[in-house]
């Protein structure tokens, strides 16, 4: 088996988010009469206990022009966020912008290398679907519809593609998120009470 060398280190399997957890909280999401007010209810707690990761998905959703497109990546940030809080609860730690950024920094790193690689190009995306699969899997899902739903004639085909650029750039903020909080996750503890 070939294994290709990446800049980040595997996701423990303590830290791994379970595609159960994820479809229950995306589900309860969606149940929600008002899909906009529990968005936006669940980022003022994720504020209150994770104000970098707040800030992070605030100023990143700000660079997405239409409306739609930055509902779907509001929606995909909180879904993410909140399945790390109800698989891990008080082992995920609190982190910090400095943890956003060297998580951008070991993505971007780790594009360098196997971009520079013997066996070709590969996504980092991969290597991170490796440890996080039911996240990335939902991601990929998500972004792949909400892009085969823009408007795609003449007129629109210019904005069409700037949606899409902004939404794939947006993508990227989903896999920092997901490797920052990550690595936030504590091992669980061997005592027994």
């Amino acid at each position: 088996m070939f294994v290709e060398n990446v800049a980040f280190e595997p996701v423990p399997d303590y830290a791994r988010v379970q595609s159960d957890v994820l479809r229950e909280v995306r589900s309860r999401l969606l149940r929600e009469p008002s899909l906009a007010a529990a968005l936006d209810s669940a980022f003022v707690a994720i504020e209150r206990r994770q104000p970098a990761v707040a800030t992070f998905i605030a100023h990143d959703l700000a660079g997405i022009d239409a409306p739609t497109a930055q509902g779907v990546a509001y929606f995909l940030a909180m879904t993410v966020v909140l399945s790390f809080e109800e698989s891990f609860g008080r082992r995920l730690g609190c982190v910090d912008l400095a943890d956003l950024r060297d998580a951008l920094e070991r993505l971007l790193a780790d594009g360098e290398l196997r971009a520079t690689g013997n066996a070709g190009r590969f996504y980092s995306e991969d290597a991170l679907a490796l440890g996080q699969p039911a996240i990335i899997k939902l991601l990929r899902a998500e972004f792949d519809v909400a892009i085969g739903t823009l408007p795609r004639n003449a007129e629109s085909e210019r904005d069409a593609a700037d949606l899409t650029e902004q939404l794939e750039t947006f993508y990227q903020t989903l896999l920092v998120l997901t490797l920052t909080l990550t690595h936030a996750v504590a091992p669980a503890s061997d005592r027994t009470s």
